[in-house]
């Protein structure tokens, strides 16, 4: 198993778009003769740009690819704090809900779409959920547990809501629970479950698919 966050599993989603930012892309241009706006175009070229990368420099064994994350960070402390809080929030939801969670590793869905969700939730060995973990600040945890269904997630963060859809289709699975934490608070974790929704995922999937198209057109 490639374990996230180590330099193997970055060199795996060079060049994908993945679900932890695929919302992005239901962003529309205002302007006339333009299919995406500003945000979802900014994304676009990033992964442009990462196809753009020498397969000798990614593939070399010395430093060189870490130095390129390293130049490429943009991890904050709330983020940092995200990643080290995560593998406690997924014991604890284990403990409340009763699955038996794994880390997931980097699904490469087709040639230009992958995903990396938060935790696999099985029963008896067989896959019935995944998750997707957020570890935000005492007062983002506090607004998150008000969510309390699908629509209250996409109302809040669109984002988010496509990454639990997505997540779903890249593990064959009927729903996937948003899970926010914060072990600092009285309570500490809030799980909504998010159903799978095909109408959603369609739409979606066209975007991608309309994005990956625009960068192949590119120079």
């Amino acid at each position: 198993m490639v374990k996230q966050g180590t330099l193997e599993w970055y060199r795996q989603r060079i060049g994908y778009f993945t679900s932890s930012e695929i919302g992005k892309l239901l962003v529309k241009s205002k302007t006339k003769g333009k299919e995406f706006g500003a945000t979802a175009e900014a994304y676009i070229m990033e992964i442009a740009a990462e196809r753009d990368l020498n397969d000798k420099f990614l593939n070399l064994e010395s430093g060189a690819f870490g130095l390129y994350l390293e130049r490429m960070e943009t991890k904050s402390k709330a983020m940092r704090w995200g990643n080290e809080m995560e593998p406690t929030a997924r014991r604890m939801y284990a403990k409340e809900m009763g699955y038996e969670v794994e880390e997931a590793e980097f699904i490469q869905c087709n040639n230009f779409y992958g995903d990396s969700s938060d935790g696999i939730c099985k029963e008896n060995g067989a896959i019935v959920g995944i998750l997707e973990i957020k570890c935000p600040n005492p007062a983002t945890h506090k607004a998150y547990r008000q969510i309390e269904d699908a629509e209250g997630l996409k109302e809040a963060n669109m984002g988010y809501y496509c990454q639990c859809q997505m997540h779903t289709v890249a593990h064959g699975v009927e729903w996937c629970d948003f899970v926010s934490f914060d072990p600092m608070c009285r309570h500490p974790i809030h799980i909504v479950r998010i159903p799978r929704n095909d109408g959603f995922i369609a739409e979606l999937t066209a975007r991608i698919e309309l994005a990956n198209q625009y960068i192949e057109s590119l120079r």
